[in-house]
């Protein structure tokens, strides 16, 4: 079920990086702004990680209760 959640995160921040990216290089986005956007693509990609761990750490307990239940 969390598969979805995790998609969904990776697509976002996809999505964010791209648009940080962009922000970055375009001369017309004022400095503060540059920062700020580069900032949260940063903190949004480490909470994908953050996200993919408790993915696989939750895909391990499930599979260390159906083992320890049969």
């Amino acid at each position: 079920m969390w598969q979805y959640t995790l998609m969904v995160s990776v697509g976002l921040a996809l999505c964010t990086a791209c648009i940080g990216i962009y922000t970055a290089f375009n001369k017309d986005v004022p400095m503060s702004e540059r920062g700020l956007t580069t900032f949260y693509a940063i903190s949004l990609a480490v909470d994908v990680v953050d996200i993919a761990r408790l993915s696989q750490a939750m895909g391990d307990e499930v599979r260390n209760i159906i083992t320890l239940t049969t």
